[in-house]
């Protein structure tokens, strides 16, 4: 990499290129995807602290930077597109849902208030009574974007067993 660098400036990553907007929800939906890919490499580096602190500190600085032009990005694609895709994503399934609903906070992360965890324990006390009813998000055990993937998945694969569509084993 240093090789391509000698010569002149170091290339621009793919979130630094400059938007253009308004785009379509299929051209953010590519853009998001080809930022993911192009930071893999820095996610994976972060998560197993591989190199040392200074390169370390480059890769979290990398991603940090990707994340969050894909959330703008993200936020200005319409409510059923990411819902969509994300569904398929995440469970491959083809069928569409019969109810969903899209948050997004800009700018911000969602706060627990005092006594969250007592709340949480009831709600999912009374969501157990109700089959085909799975609850998944940052409300629930983490706000982070690991936690909400781990708890949609959670939630999907609850569903899906349920119906008969889906075995662990």
């Amino acid at each position: 990499m240093a090789m391509r660098w000698f010569g002149g400036q170091k290339p621009r990553e793919v979130w630094d290129e400059d938007i253009q907007w308004p785009i379509g929800d299929i051209e953010a939906a590519h853009r998001i995807r080809d930022i993911c890919r192009s930071a893999a490499g820095s996610a994976g580096n972060v998560a197993g602290s591989a190199g040392g602190p200074d390169n370390n500190k480059y890769h979290a600085e990398r991603y940090e930077r990707a994340a969050k032009t894909a959330m703008e990005i993200a936020m200005k694609i319409a409510d059923d597109l990411l819902r969509d895709s994300a569904v398929r994503q995440i469970i491959g399934l083809n069928a569409d849902p019969l109810f969903t609903r899209v948050y997004k906070w800009r700018s911000a992360m969602a706060q627990y208030s005092v006594g969250h965890l007592e709340r949480l324990k009831r709600i999912q006390s009374l969501s157990e009574k109700l089959p085909g009813l799975a609850l998944a998000g940052n409300g629930f055990n983490g706000i982070g974007v690991p936690d909400c993937v781990r708890s949609g998945t959670e939630a999907a694969t609850k569903i899906l067993s349920e119906m008969g569509l889906w075995s662990s084993a």
